[in-house]
């Protein structure tokens, strides 16, 4: 099968829709936040208090809203208290976990893989 490439063309960056748009704002994310994952992800809040995120999605944000967690994207942050730690071991009071499910019966061992990361999002998310 022969390969097909399209010519890519930027926008026109000269017209009035372009030229009335103000430049992007621009602040400085949290140092260290922690982005997620599609796998089930446990916060530490507090004395041996583990708790499962639920909706957690690829490159999200986990935010504390009215005590709970909440999984964010990044874009819809409005000053939110924003979840730290980039490890995802534990050791900073996040912890992923990437062996909660059998994966045998599936034939991709790939623990990334796009099927798996689909069920376990739809898992997770419907709890």
């Amino acid at each position: 099968m022969a390969s097909i490439l399209f010519d890519y063309k930027h926008p026109n960056f000269k017209s009035k829709k372009f030229l009335d748009s103000p430049a992007a704002t621009i602040k400085p994310a949290p140092e260290n936040y922690h982005a997620t994952s599609n796998h089930p992800e446990y916060i530490h809040k507090d004395k041996g208090n583990w708790i499962l995120v639920k909706g957690c999605r690829m490159n999200c944000v986990i935010v504390l809203r009215n005590s709970s967690f909440e999984v964010l994207e990044a874009r819809k942050l409005k000053g939110d208290l924003v979840v730290t730690g980039r490890t995802g071991n534990g050791e900073d009071g996040v912890y992923v976990h990437t062996s909660g499910f059998d994966h045998k019966h599936l034939k991709q061992k790939d623990k990334f893989s796009l099927f798996s990361n689909r069920l376990i999002a739809g898992i997770i998310g419907s709890s």
